[in-house]
């Protein structure tokens, strides 16, 4: 197959107008929500940069509001219905295994998937962090 300048510069406007379409959904996904300031002390204000520097808050509201992924406001402590009808209690380790392992225990209410937190990504000393800041939340 012959491929003509002409094709060739449609076939690259092509490829480039998915990736502006598909780049601009992937943003909107996750919303950029305003820094609230919290007087938190000690993990709790620890969990909360670490949630930063790791974009959790551009899926993961703390005010309540609706994103991507569930509010992590009056979150800990709650019941939550997972996906086949379970229900749950969020406490240190449901959190711990949703970051690891967010697959094993979707909430019924998903929208979507999160990508899993290994040790190398996330070590367990910043996780427990990043929950002592969901407590503080609640």
């Amino acid at each position: 197959m012959i491929i003509t300048a002409s094709r060739a510069r449609r076939s690259r406007r092509a490829i480039a107008a998915v990736l502006v379409v598909s780049s601009a959904w992937m943003l909107s996904a996750c919303s950029n929500e305003p820094e609230q300031t919290l007087d938190l002390t000690g993990a709790a204000a620890e969990g909360q940069l670490i949630a930063k520097e790791m974009g959790c808050q551009g899926c993961h509201s703390i005010d309540g509001s609706n994103s991507t992924g569930p509010t992590w406001k009056d979150l800990y402590g709650a019941q939550v219905t997972l996906q086949g009808g379970d229900k749950v209690t969020v406490d240190d380790d449901y959190l711990v295994r949703s970051i690891r392992e967010p697959n094993a225990q979707r909430r019924e209410d998903a929208r979507s998937a999160m990508g899993a937190y290994d040790e190398k990504r996330l070590s367990d000393d910043d996780v427990a962090k990043i929950i002592e800041f969901i407590k503080a939340l609640s």
